[in-house]
């Protein structure tokens, strides 16, 4: 008998839906990847779309990186839409789709509501994943809630109570280790177990390099503490360790550069920056590392797969 993940992708097989991908961190994309390569989904057939530049040529060499300009967050909250999930739309082909996110944000939701959206699925991003977050009845919300999921649309500062992320009409929740999604019924929970073959599509950039530092999300800490954030993190570290800054600095190029400018004035040569493709995830399959930074679920997976985490108060 199918699984309810066999059954889907069966069906899209048949009737060759495409396969929708909106990615914005590494976790989410080397998840996606292990999707892809268990049911074996056709490539010519998915379509990935980058958020924050992330780097997702392990799933696709052709992925489209989606930039909102400056002004779509307001224009969306006055006008109730999302102009940069109508730019992707235009970019998808006029074909049936299932939708692969990792929370129900505006360009998830207008991506969801569109007449070709088969089925949505959401796929584990982090720390979030993690954490009693429920599912919400999007026809059920009243007036109130739907005023402020529409002018917040962000991780709150307060994660389990930021009940607006899963919609309880998604399909499957997909991850990889066995506490993911905690309030989502084991039913439409999919726990992937090929985390091995990832080496094969991913060459490691940090061979001999050891000891990684992490910063926290952007959203974490105001821009005038930047400067405090990466002295209490590079305290920690040997003269020559490497920064791996999070995927939420990627956002645009001037925050990037804004906190690359404040983090070389800091670290006066000392102390180098990652790449944005390396996934350091992916890294500790090949050589165990030593992190140091604030809560992160890449703890989770450096125990998971011998490596050590050192957990150090940044904000």
């Amino acid at each position: 008998m199918m699984t309810q993940a066999e059954d889907l992708f069966e069906k899209s097989k048949i009737n060759e839906w495409k396969y929708i991908f909106l990615v914005s961190n590494p976790i989410t994309v080397f998840i996606s990847k292990m999707l892809i390569e268990k049911f074996n989904l056709d490539k010519d057939n998915i379509h990935v779309f980058s958020l924050r530049n992330t780097d997702a040529s392990l799933i696709s060499k052709n992925f489209t990186k989606i930039f909102p300009k400056k002004t779509d967050s307001l224009l969306d909250k006055i006008f109730w839409d999302s102009l940069t999930g109508k730019r992707i739309l235009k970019k998808i082909p006029s074909k049936k789709y299932i939708l692969f996110t990792e929370w129900a944000y505006r360009e998830a939701e207008k991506i969801i509501s569109h007449n070709d959206c088969v089925s949505h699925v959401y796929i584990e991003m982090g720390q979030h994943s993690y954490l009693n977050i429920p599912q919400f009845s999007p026809k059920e919300l009243s007036i109130k809630d739907k005023f402020m999921k529409n002018w917040k649309n962000r991780l709150s500062p307060v994660d389990e109570l930021a009940h607006y992320y899963f919609r309880d009409d998604a399909f499957l929740f997909v991850g990889m280790m066995e506490d993911v999604f905690p309030m989502i019924s084991e039913d439409k929970k999919l726990i992937l177990d090929n985390y091995l073959s990832l080496k094969k599509f991913y060459r490691p950039k940090l061979l001999g390099s050891k000891i990684i530092g992490l910063t926290c999300a952007s959203r974490r800490i105001e821009r005038n503490n930047w400067e405090d954030m990466i002295n209490k993190l590079l305290d920690n570290l040997p003269q020559g360790s490497l920064i791996k800054v999070h995927p939420s600095f990627y956002a645009n190029e001037k925050i990037f550069n804004d906190f690359k400018n404040i983090f070389n004035k800091v670290s006066k040569g000392n102390y180098h920056l990652c790449p944005n493709q390396v996934i350091l995830e992916l890294e500790i399959l090949f050589e165990k590392k030593v992190f140091y930074g604030s809560k992160t679920a890449l703890s989770k997976y450096a125990n998971f797969m011998g490596s050590k985490f050192n957990l150090v108060t940044l904000y």
